[in-house]
């Protein structure tokens, strides 16, 4: 295997992405909310409880309002960070190697060697790979930046050094190089 090099701006669009498969779990939760908001409006209409359907409008748009909340704000307090810190979008490369990755961040012009063990979960989306390597610190990969040979060679050695892909991204991922 030679080394894959690759890149990815933390532009709204890819940190919303990866923010949004982060929240899931609460989106979901929020959906199911919404639903039961819905059904107290029924409830509400069918002993013609004003109270009840007033609370249950209430309940579903603010179950809906809130849905994508946090992953908006967590993009935005990193955007804001990005933007104090470097007066742009940050913008990282990485190299990956058969024993560790490099990341480099191109403004800083910091690098970080980073062994494959200090990953703990892998994503990924339709346009990205997320290397999530704490609760705070995740580098993004750019899959629109590498032809399709790469993005399956990269995927290919992301599973076996970090095997930490969940079992809807495993069988989303087999699905999409099946094809």
């Amino acid at each position: 295997m030679t080394k894959i090099q690759v890149g990815c701006v933390y532009s709204k669009a890819n940190l919303m992405e990866l923010q949004m498969e982060l929240h899931q779990k609460t989106r979901r939760n929020c959906l199911w909310l919404s639903l039961l908001g819905v059904a107290m409006v029924a409830v509400g209409v069918w002993q013609s409880a004003g109270s009840m359907m007033f609370f249950g409008v209430f309940w579903t748009v603010f179950f809906l309002i809130f849905r994508n909340h946090p992953a908006r704000r967590a993009v935005r307090q990193i955007r804001k960070h990005n933007k104090k810190a470097y007066g742009c979008d940050a913008r990282t490369e990485l190299t990956f190697y058969v024993s560790w990755i490099t990341a480099k961040n191109v403004q800083s012009e910091k690098e970080r060697r980073i062994r494959y063990e200090e990953i703990s979960r892998v994503i990924q989306t339709e346009h990205l790979y997320a290397l999530i390597l704490s609760d705070r610190v995740a580098l993004l990969a750019d899959r629109r930046e590498l032809d399709e040979e790469q993005d399956l060679e990269l995927f290919s050695l992301l599973r076996e050094k970090c095997g930490a892909y969940s079992a809807d991204e495993k069988d989303a991922s087999t699905e999409d190089s099946a094809d």
